[in-house]
């Protein structure tokens, strides 16, 4: 397997406090998820092969190392990706994202946003 440190996502642009932004510099529509300071991001992993706990076990606990504890990782979680790709999405505070992104089996914390597709 592939050094962990090679996975890594590059980060899209943020400005001062971590909020990510488009080319124009603004911040996406519905970035900001709630009256908290946190918008929701996508975190793309890479489980552990031995791992044998459930993915979903293992999100909470990586969430829970940097929000405090694990019920304010289930309330942060909006979904869990199993399936297609591994990871999950949260509410998180800018912090709470650089905390994650240093984490070796993160590949990466992207912020979720609205994509308008061109015909």
């Amino acid at each position: 397997m592939a050094d962990l440190a090679e996975l890594k996502l590059a980060s899209p642009p943020t400005d001062e406090e971590g909020f990510f932004q488009d080319e124009a510099g603004e911040e996406p529509a519905g970035e900001i998820a709630d009256g908290k300071g946190r918008a929701v991001h996508i975190v793309h992993l890479i489980r552990p092969e031995e791992e044998e706990e459930d993915p979903e076990s293992f999100d909470i606990r990586m969430l829970a190392s940097v929000v405090g504890s694990e019920e304010a990782a289930k309330e942060a979680v909006v979904y869990h990706y199993t399936v297609a790709a591994s990871g999950f999405a949260a509410r998180l505070t800018p912090e709470q994202v650089a905390r994650l992104s240093e984490k070796p089996e993160v590949m990466g914390v992207i912020p979720d946003g609205v994509c308008q597709l061109n015909r």
